[in-house]
């Protein structure tokens, strides 16, 4: 009876070790690392998450050019509609993965977004994309969820911020050509998972 006492309660610690170090799941999906950090920020910033839509991209800049293929070019266009949102430069996570993770929230700046000719309107809910290197947050992008998907997509900072409101002063077109031109072949993807079904790119 002795040893039993004994067995009992340090099978019953681990028992409670193990269920302390599973893997949180949200939304029927298993978060990974990233994917939690992201949705502790988002948490933090006041916003109510809903649930997770998955790793979008996984990607570097590398020092040299990748060789492209067609597949890539959308994928490259989209990164590129992220980073005009950004205050921060590409450049600065050199050689780094930067992962982003999407989830789905409220309390958004962009719940009650509407489009200028009122065609379309957000459901009260917001897309929400968080930008990871190095297990650090650098950044994200936002988009009202809608229920039908607008032409051209529609992306904001992640607190809800358009280019102009980031880039006084800048010609879009300017920017972006220049941004094609110094970033465009040196993006080299990791991961794509087209789980998120939202109007993010063209």
């Amino acid at each position: 009876m002795v040893r039993n006492s004994v067995v009992y309660p340090f099978f019953f610690a681990l028992i409670l070790l193990a269920g302390c170090t599973g893997t949180e799941t949200f939304g029927g999906s298993e978060l990974s690392e990233t994917a939690l950090i992201s949705k502790e920020f988002l948490e933090e910033q006041g916003y109510s998450v809903l649930d997770y839509k998955g790793n979008l991209y996984s990607y570097a800049l590398t020092e040299e050019q990748v060789s492209v293929t067609d597949a890539y070019h959308l994928q490259k266009h989209s990164v590129r509609k992220t980073w005009q949102v950004q205050e921060t430069e590409l450049e600065e996570f050199m050689g780094s993965q930067i992962v982003e993770e999407t989830f789905l929230v409220e309390n958004h700046p962009l719940d009650n977004w509407k489009s200028e000719d009122g065609s379309h309107e957000s459901t009260g809910k917001t897309y929400a994309t968080v930008l990871i290197s190095d297990e650090k947050v650098i950044g994200g992008a936002s988009s009202p969820a809608l229920e039908e998907t607008l032409t051209g997509g529609v992306l904001f900072s992640l607190d809800g911020k358009t280019f102009e409101d980031i880039h006084p002063n800048v010609d879009w077109r300017e920017w972006a050509d220049n941004w094609t031109e110094k970033y465009y072949d040196y993006l080299m993807f990791e991961s794509l998972n087209l789980k998120l079904t939202n109007a993010y790119v063209e």
